[in-house]
């Protein structure tokens, strides 16, 4: 119950960033030409390809289990019946309608689930395929063989047929591209939080995108750092120089370090790497690629915590040789790690 009111709401989400709703479905309704008189066209077929779908959905699913690629979406018994029930219900709405727009959300939320369990639209095209294959004999027995008929409702058929389709692949395209977001947000935000400067550079050694930690350096935002050469980022450096070689040579290199004023006059020392990115041939000379990493440390900050460090171990040590008790520290293997003078007279 809860899986599919949670499949309700991330239908109703992606129609609304799609831009789909019950304007959009009558649109393209429209376009494809879908009247009032093939829907009764179709559900004049109703009765009598009713006969038939058992027999079909057998050569279907038949067909969907010689085929490797599709063979472990129907592994599972209890999946396959659930699935051969669930095409029943597919078949009644595809031949009876109504085609308003509840049908429409649920065309929506074939796309989004064949998205989430990996079923390429290949292979859902595919399955169309075999399904009309099969559907399209019966039609011609339905109307007792009048050709006229029976291309009325083959042509009343696939109006809906690509009503579906597009609805269905359109929503997996983007719940597609909603997903490669998400991960691409999810990985910005480790990016952005690591404490050390990231600068992605292209072939020009240009900007393409940088993190918190060189805004924070130079006190300004990313838009008006992107875009600069590097060596304005670091001047006086001879890091395009580096860069260069690095860019020749395919080898990155490592502990270039070079001092920066900080904000106060006072200098900052950083130690920079340089490192290529493994492009494709094909787009090694596009612009707007990323090139180049240069990951950018702060030697003072660091420095100035090992100094913090050592301070604050003297003044432990200071305590320990002052307390009157005897104090000794163990590590997790039992070893002696400290001990002050009190414990040598113990």
């Amino acid at each position: 119950m809860k899986k599919i009111e949670s499949l309700k709401r991330l239908v109703e989400d992606v129609a609304v960033t799609m831009g789909i709703g019950p304007e959009e479905a009558e649109a393209r309704k429209s376009y494809l030409g879908l009247t009032e008189q093939d829907v009764q066209i179709l559900r004049g077929l109703r009765k009598p390809l009713a006969e038939s779908h058992h027999h079909m959905m057998d050569s279907f699913y038949d067909d969907l289990l010689s085929f490797p690629a599709t063979q472990k979406f129907l592994k599972d018994p209890d999946t396959l019946e659930s699935l051969k029930k669930k095409q029943k219900t597919y078949f009644d709405e595809l031949i009876s309608g109504p085609y308003d727009w509840d049908y429409a959300r649920n065309r929506l939320g074939v796309g989004i689930v064949h998205q989430k369990i990996g079923l390429e639209p290949l292979l859902y095209i595919g399955a169309y395929n075999k399904y009309l294959g099969d559907l399209l004999p019966n039609i011609l027995t339905a109307v007792d063989g009048d050709i006229d008929q029976a291309l009325n409702a083959i042509r009343a058929l696939l109006k809906i047929v690509f009503f579906d389709i597009g609805l269905a692949l359109d929503t997996y395209m983007h719940a597609d591209k909603q997903a490669i977001n998400a991960l691409k947000e999810y990985a910005e935000k480790i990016v952005c939080t690591v404490p050390s400067g990231l600068v992605v550079l292209d072939k020009n050694f240009q900007v393409l995108s940088i993190n918190e930690f060189i805004e924070r350096i130079y006190h300004e935002p990313h838009d008006k750092l992107v875009g600069q050469n590097i060596e304005l980022l670091l001047p006086e450096t001879a890091i395009r120089e580096r860069a260069m070689e690095v860019s020749a040579t395919g080898q990155p290199q490592h502990g270039i370090v070079v001092i920066l004023p900080g904000t106060n006059g006072e200098q900052k020392h950083f130690e920079i790497s340089i490192t290529p990115f493994d492009q494709p041939e094909a787009i090694q000379d596009k612009d707007g690629i990323a090139h180049l990493l240069v990951v950018i440390e702060d030697l003072t900050e660091q420095e100035a915590l090992r100094n913090a460090t050592k301070e604050s171990d003297v003044r432990i040590r200071v305590i320990m040789e002052n307390v009157s008790e005897g104090i000794i520290t163990i590590d997790e293997q039992g070893y002696i790690e400290s001990f002050n003078q009190a414990s040598e007279y113990l």
